[in-house]
């Protein structure tokens, strides 16, 4: 849940400095065959991001169901959004949140680009930060940033609890990693580029 809190906030805040607050869609990619896990993700942007710019109006809030359609979630996720932008041609201040993948938000930002809409997408704020968007992050001032999940850290967390547990102590029941947002600020901090 803590991803997706995280992700909805930095979302909010960015959203309610450079726009008011006003936007006319809110597209979401969602897993809604993972019921608890996008509860957490999706569901927590969501509420991340009404605690910073109040409730997002039904009407407002567009679901990207990435199985819907098919095997391939990068088309479902292209059509589905080109679908929506065609039913709503008046709509030119759009927000996205994709918390499964950076991959997904490629493909998100890629339909709006495809339909000749790339300037309707304000923000967008996936969750993984994974290689993959690093560029994204890097050189699209959409993408505001990526919600970390930094398996490269997991081990540090853990190697110490399985010896713990190879010792006969207890451990923590979750053994999570700090999540934080990687934007343009500190992704050369955090992913150097590699030479």
């Amino acid at each position: 849940m803590q991803a997706g809190l995280t992700a909805g906030d930095y979302l909010g805040k960015w959203t309610k400095k450079n726009l008011n607050c006003v936007y006319d869609l809110f597209f979401a990619v969602e897993l809604p065959t993972l019921v608890d896990i996008n509860k957490k993700r999706a569901g927590g942007t969501r509420t991340g991001f009404e605690k910073i710019c109040g409730a997002i109006p039904d009407s407002k809030y567009k679901i990207i169901d990435k199985t819907n359609g098919g095997s391939d979630p990068v088309e479902n996720i292209r059509r589905q959004v080109t679908d929506n932008l065609t039913a709503n041609p008046g709509a030119h201040a759009v927000l996205g949140s994709s918390p499964f993948s950076d991959g997904d938000a490629i493909a998100f930002t890629k339909a709006f680009d495809t339909a000749g809409r790339g300037t309707d997408l304000k923000a967008i704020l996936p969750q993984g930060a994974e290689e993959v968007g690093h560029s994204y992050i890097r050189s699209d001032a959409r993408w505001i940033g990526s919600v970390g999940y930094f398996p490269e850290r997991y081990g540090v967390l853990v190697i110490p609890a399985a010896i713990k547990l190879a010792q006969g102590k207890k451990v923590a029941k979750e053994i999570l990693t700090v999540h934080e947002v990687v934007d343009l600020g500190n992704i050369d901090r955090i992913y150097p580029i590699k030479k």
